[in-house]
């Protein structure tokens, strides 16, 4: 049997939460879109979709998996001291720019993201509590 590599970050996800308590944290990532203009209303219909998965935050230094930066893995960003490296796995959604990550009650703005890998299921991203 071949794992993928979303496979292989849900059995390490697993693993460190069965070690580790308290760092591995069900999150939700909500992602809102404008959809048509409704012109009785002068407003446009909003729509949302949401993932479930599990979150696990970076150092508070900014530094992620084996001293890996947020310019590292985002070189056109520039951090700021409130941003935060997350990583994200299990979910149906790819954190993008605009979407809100819920961890433990407290919405984060997600700021960057994207797919490692092309995994379909582990993703990084930048995020700021709101």
């Amino acid at each position: 049997m071949v794992l993928s590599v979303a496979d292989i970050a849900a059995k390490a996800f697993t693993a460190v939460a069965g070690k580790v308590t308290g760092v591995i944290k069900p999150a939700t990532l909500t992602r809102s879109t404008s959809g048509v203009y409704d012109p009785d209303t002068g407003s446009y219909t909003a729509t949302s979709t949401s993932a479930t998965g599990r979150a696990l935050f970076a150092t508070a230094d900014l530094t992620g998996a084996n001293g890996t930066k947020i310019a590292d893995l985002f070189p056109d960003y520039v951090a700021g001291p409130l941003d935060q490296l997350v990583y994200c796995e299990g979910m149906s959604l790819v954190p993008t720019e605009n979407d809100a990550l819920t961890v433990e009650g407290v919405t984060y703005s997600v700021l960057r993201g994207r797919d490692i890998l092309l995994a379909n299921g582990l993703a990084v991203a930048i995020v700021r509590a709101r």
